[in-house]
Parts: C-alpha cells; structure tokens; sequence
C-alpha cells in the first residue's frame, strides 16, 4: 500500500471524509467539523487514536526493534515494522475500520 491508500484507510476507519485532491488532505469529521491535516503516519497522537478506536495491540516482537501490531481478536491482521507509526496505521488500513468490542 502507498502512504496515501494507507492513510485514506485510516481516515474511513477514524470516520473522517472529505479528501479535496490526493496530496491535499483536507478533511471533516463524521460531524462536518473542519480537520486539517489527518497524517497518523507521522502524527503520535493520531495513531494512538487508531489503536483505541480499533482495539489494536502493540509489542515488540524481536531484538531488531520491529514492531508487531494487531488487532484483538484477530490473527490475520498482524502488521510487522520497524516504524512503529507505519506499523499501527497499517494494520488499521488491513482492518477498514471493524473496530472489535
């Protein structure tokens, strides 16, 4: 997936819309409320909002420092990355937004 398609699908899984052109996120929330910019491959806080709304796990899986993301009650949809932003937005792409109870 490119940072875009990744990016676009964690917008779907967070509720956001409103995308104008491919390298201008400009966005609104489920509510219409104006957002700028959605970039949960490089925004901390915005990435932990994916990992709450999702259900997502987070550890790291081995002495090379990658990370293992997945969501609970799952085992498919497990995402490997040395980038640990790259990693959570991933998995929660492959998940299009099912969040899990």
């Amino acid at each position: 997936m490119t940072d875009l398609e990744i990016t676009k699908a964690c917008a779907e899984a967070m509720g956001i819309t409103g995308w104008l052109t491919a390298d201008d996120p400009m966005t609104t929330n489920a509510v219409g409320q104006f957002i700028e910019p959605f970039d949960p491959l490089h925004d901390k806080s915005q990435a932990m909002d994916l990992v709450i709304k999702l259900n997502l796990s987070i550890y790291e899986s081995n002495a090379d420092g990658e990370w293992c993301v997945f969501q609970i009650g799952t085992n498919d949809l497990d995402t490997l990355d040395t980038d640990l932003l790259r990693a959570i937005c991933t998995c929660a792409a492959k998940t299009r937004g099912k969040a899990k109870p």
